[in-house]
């Protein structure tokens, strides 16, 4: 069942890459990135695909990400991170205020980066917050609003540059972002109740999987 999830979830995430690409395409805006650019974007979502299917498989076999996976792992924030910003710097902007528009996305960018800061504090170590060790479960700081604040801050300051820039480009690979670790969280989540147990489902029980106040039990 569950490699038949898995197998589910990889489909949906070459579903979205291309859901992407067809949004860009249909209103004229794959084009203003360029053929590198919209090379390194169908290069993202393959890249996305294995590597949800490389993390379920690592999870079941190993209890943890290998170096490989955690590797492609950086590398795929990062180029996304990078396509997102190219996007914002050119496009044909959005019709919203300039001014409205770079202060929401400024305090967005500011706001999300703190909180990615903030949760990566929260690790003993490198290794720790890439999946390459267990350790304990993080609880502490902003994960106990959040359990994924990383994340969800990282994905803001993406939407803060969108809106500052007034792409709508950037916009839709911020959107691709959040949908692809939708899917990913569904992986993370049944890793972690196999290795945290009742700690965890406690833990997912009162605390929000993107942001918000702690539930009571």
């Amino acid at each position: 069942m569950g490699r038949r999830l898995e197998e589910l979830l990889a489909v949906a995430a070459i579903g979205d890459g291309m859901i992407t690409r067809f949004a860009l395409r249909r209103h004229g805006l794959l084009g203003e990135f360029g053929r590198r650019e919209a090379m390194l974007l169908t290069a993202s979502a393959a890249g996305a695909s294995w590597l949800l299917r490389k993390v379920g498989r690592d999870y079941e076999e190993r209890g943890q990400l290998s170096s490989g996976s955690s590797a492609v792992g950086w590398a795929s924030y990062l180029l996304h991170a990078g396509l997102t910003i190219l996007a914002a710097r050119r496009a044909r902007p959005l019709p919203l205020g300039r001014m409205p528009s770079r202060t929401l996305g400024g305090a967005l960018v500011l706001f999300g980066s703190t909180l990615f800061a903030a949760g990566v504090r929260e690790f003993r170590s490198f290794e720790q917050m890439s999946g390459l060790e267990k350790g304990e479960l993080v609880k502490s700081g902003p994960y106990r609003y959040s359990r994924n604040p990383q994340v969800v801050g990282w994905g803001l300051a993406l939407l803060g540059a969108a809106l500052a820039g007034r792409s709508p480009k950037a916009l839709l690979l911020v959107a691709a972002f959040f949908v692809l670790h939708r899917v990913y969280f569904s992986i993370e989540e049944r890793h972690l109740e196999r290795a945290f147990g009742e700690e965890y489902r406690r833990y997912r029980a009162t605390t929000p999987r993107f942001l918000g106040l702690t539930r009571p039990v």
